[in-house]
């Protein structure tokens, strides 16, 4: 019973010291690894839109359509953060990794509906 203990307790130690020089040897890697993984992203709505092309935002321009509600895209914007100017333009810095984004969202109206709403998220500083 006695070695059983003893073998376990090696295999631990050996397992305890190769991951440690692992982390030892690779803790940059990991540490950008783990800064990109919880940085800040983009909503949900913003994943499909390329840098400097609004057209490539397929889902907002889904979500926001001509004749959707202007409140519905107000709290939209306002659940992710954006700040709003009511003359029809919204905007956030997104501060991410590798690269913080722009998001600017412009859409004009006929009384309390959407004309036309578009999404641009461009590159705003990259490491």
């Amino acid at each position: 019973m006695f070695s059983k203990w003893r073998r376990h307790f090696w295999i631990l130690a050996v397992a305890i010291v190769f991951v440690g020089a692992l982390v030892a040897l690779n803790w940059q890697g990991l540490a950008l690894s783990l800064a990109i993984i919880s940085a800040e992203h983009r909503p949900a709505l913003l994943n499909d839109a390329r840098w400097n092309d609004p057209a490539s935002a397929h889902l907002f321009a889904a979500r926001f359509r001509h004749g959707t509600q202007e409140k519905d895209l107000l709290e939209w914007l306002a659940a992710n953060k954006f700040t709003v100017d009511r003359t029809g333009l919204a905007t956030r810095r997104i501060q991410s990794l590798p690269c913080n984004e722009s998001v600017e969202v412009t859409w004009s109206k006929a009384g309390d509906t959407i004309v036309d709403a578009e999404a641009r998220v461009s590159e705003a500083g990259c490491l």
